[in-house]
C-alpha cells in the first residue's frame, strides 16, 4: 500500500533529526553541549571562565549587532556554562568593532576579519550585518566542535552565499523544506535571540 505524502514526509524529518548536523546545528540553538569527541589542538585559545564578550560604541548604537552580541552571550551561556561579562575579574574579551568608512553600509558586505591570539579574540566588520554574521559564525562553529576554541592567527570569513535578511527576493529559488508542524519554510539555521531564523553559509579566504 502506497504510503501517504505525510508519513513519506514526517520519515524524512525524522531521518534528518537523527543527524549530528541536526543535533549539533540545527536543532533549537541552546541548551548544554556534550563534551567534543575530538583533543582540542594545544595551541587553540579556548573561551572559558574569566572571559567577556564586548563591543566598541558602534556596536553599541547598532541594534543589529546588540542582536547579535546578545544571542552570542546566550548561546556561551546555556551551552557551556559560561557568563561573558564585563567586570574587573574578565581578562579577555571576544571584541566586536565595526570599522566601516562612515558611509551608509550595504547589507550584503557582511564579511569580517576574525583575529585570535593569547590575549583575547577580535572580530572586525564593516557593518552590523557583518557583526551579526560574525555572531553567528562562532555559535555555530563551537556548537560543531562542542567547544568555544578557535586556532591563533588573523583570517578573513566570507560569505560563500550572499545573505539577504528580510521578505524573500522576487525570482528567487528557495530549496528549503516545509516544517509540518508550522507550514513554514526550514533551512539548516540557527533561531537568533529575538526568534527570527538565521541562514548563513561560509568560506574562508
Amino acid at each position: 500500500m502506497p504510503i501517504s505524502f505525510e508519513e513519506e514526509w514526517r520519515a524524512k524529518v525524522e531521518s534528518v533529526r537523527r543527524t549530528n548536523f541536526w543535533r549539533h546545528v540545527s536543532r533549537p540553538p541552546f541548551g548544554p553541549l556534550a563534551p567534543p569527541k575530538t583533543a582540542i589542538p594545544r595551541d587553540a585559545v579556548v573561551v572559558g571562565p574569566g572571559w567577556g564578550v564586548r563591543g566598541d560604541a558602534r556596536t553599541h548604537e547598532d541594534e543589529t549587532s546588540r542582536v547579535g552580541i546578545a544571542d552570542l552571550k546566550r548561546f556561551l551561556h546555556e551551552s557551556f556554562g559560561l557568563t561573558p561579562e564585563e567586570n574587573g575579574k574578565t581578562q579577555r574579551f571576544v571584541t566586536f568593532r565595526i570599522t566601516g568608512t562612515g558611509q551608509p553600509p550595504s547589507l550584503w558586505n557582511t564579511t569580517f576579519r576574525l583575529s585570535v591570539d593569547a590575549n583575547g579574540i577580535r572580530v572586525s566588520a564593516s557593518s552590523g550585518h557583518g557583526v551579526l554574521r560574525a555572531c553567528l559564525y562562532l555559535s555555530n562553529l563551537w556548537r560543531l566542535r562542542r567547544c568555544p576554541w578557535l586556532a591563533p592567527g588573523t583570517r578573513h570569513v566570507c560569505p560563500a552565499v550572499l545573505l539577504h535578511i528580510g521578505a524573500d527576493l522576487w525570482g528567487g529559488v528557495y530549496h528549503a523544506g516545509m516544517d509540518t508542524r508550522t507550514r513554514r519554510r526550514r533551512k539548516f539555521s540557527r533561531v537568533g535571540a529575538d526568534g527570527d531564523k538565521r541562514h548563513a553559509y561560509y568560506g574562508v579566504v
